[in-house]
């Protein structure tokens, strides 16, 4: 979960050959791919190109899961929009969140508590999970 940059350039064809349209101002939009999970995209999802690029510097998902970004112009024929897939892990951990089954314990039994460790988000950082036997 977290914030990364993404840059769009602009092409122009004709006919079989295609360049860098590096004179283009037109806006750029991005989204969640139809077959994303569903979640909100956060951030300027619109942009103005400046010399043929579009640059997407707050872009943000907050769950953790795998994404199809849609890029394309609005404002032009996208023959062939941008699909980007995305992973987002989680981020750096923020705090615990106790995983054990809520069932009844007999007493002089040893069990066994699950502690996951979750970013600011409540994603499930696997990589510091730890487990206590009382």
């Amino acid at each position: 979960a977290g914030q990364q940059q993404a840059v769009v350039e602009l092409r122009s064809c004709n006919g079989a050959s295609c360049g860098p349209a590096s004179t283009s101002k037109a806006r750029v939009a991005v989204e969640l791919a139809s077959d994303s999970p569903a979640q909100t995209l956060d951030g300027v999802t619109v942009v103005t190109a400046d010399q043929g690029r579009a640059d997407f510097r707050n872009l943000f998902l907050t769950e953790a899961g795998v994404y199809k970004l849609r890029f394309f112009a609005p404002d032009l024929n996208t023959v062939n929009p941008g699909l980007r897939t995305v992973t987002v892990v989680a981020a750096s951990p923020a705090g615990i969140r106790i995983a054990s089954p809520t069932t009844q314990q007999t007493a002089g039994q040893q069990f066994e508590v699950v502690v996951q460790v979750v970013d600011q988000f409540e994603n499930h950082n696997t990589e510091a999970d730890m487990s206590v036997v009382a």
